[in-house]
């Protein structure tokens, strides 16, 4: 594991993500996948992972 990779999984072992807004968080990007397949950055998923803990609830259905 590179220097960068350790740094990184030490950051986010101090987070929990809620078991209901993981649930929201997989299938609103199931379904967006779907629609849309192709890569996703890393810097969305966590930035709309932040975004629905933020609100503590899941995002609404797309």
């Amino acid at each position: 594991m590179s220097p960068l990779s350790r740094e990184l999984c030490g950051a986010c072992a101090a987070v929990t993500i809620p078991g209901d807004v993981w649930r929201a968080f997989l299938a609103q990007e199931t379904a967006l996948d779907d629609e849309h397949p192709g890569p996703v950055s890393l810097p969305a998923v966590v930035g709309e992972l932040h975004r629905m803990i933020a609100e503590g609830q899941p995002a609404p259905d797309s």
